[in-house]
């Protein structure tokens, strides 16, 4: 997995990139230290490497961990798994009973949907994350157009006062 980022030249380096090896067996990434890096904060930047999990991760997710194996007989010689500290959430809208499903629902008048055409858009998904007040979702619609303004909303088939929604 090649690495970039702010001190990524202090770890080996293969086909003259920096690099660390992810086990998917065992869900580990391992980076090998090349020259000891000074005292400061690194920022690595994994460069296409991971697929986020399904169920997502909650802010400070204590099933992310780090350690540190030394080569020298010191305090740092093999410190245990730690959790790590700060980490983002990152939710997930995938769920095999009710996947997240993108619909276009035409006029019953219309035989069928034709470009320039408004329609009925149906979004609907299961969050397998927390959602609160001020968060949003984003829905990209390439070569849609529409008047700007707020969207009408339903949760089956009733008016909702959860979301609002903004063309």
């Amino acid at each position: 997995i090649e690495i970039a980022g702010s001190g990524a030249e202090y770890f080996e380096i293969s086909d003259l990139r920096p690099y660390a090896v992810w086990t998917p067996t065992t869900q580990t990434l391992e980076l090998f230290v090349s020259k000891p890096p000074p005292p400061v904060t690194l920022s690595l930047k994994f460069v296409d490497a991971f697929e986020l999990p399904v169920s997502g991760l909650v802010q400070n997710d204590a099933r992310l961990k780090v350690s540190i194996s030394s080569s020298l007989d010191d305090e740092m010689s093999e410190l245990e798994w730690m959790s790590v500290l700060q980490s983002p959430a990152l939710g997930s809208f995938y769920s095999t009973s009710t996947p997240t499903e993108l619909r276009w629902e035409k006029d019953p008048v219309r035989p069928r949907l034709e470009a320039g055409q408004a329609m009925k858009v149906v979004l609907r998904f299961y969050a397998h994350m927390a959602l609160y007040r001020g968060d949003s979702i984003s829905v990209t619609l390439p070569g849609f157009s529409g008047t700007s303004g707020n969207v009408p909303l339903s949760q089956s088939e009733g008016a909702s006062p959860l979301f609002t929604a903004a063309w």
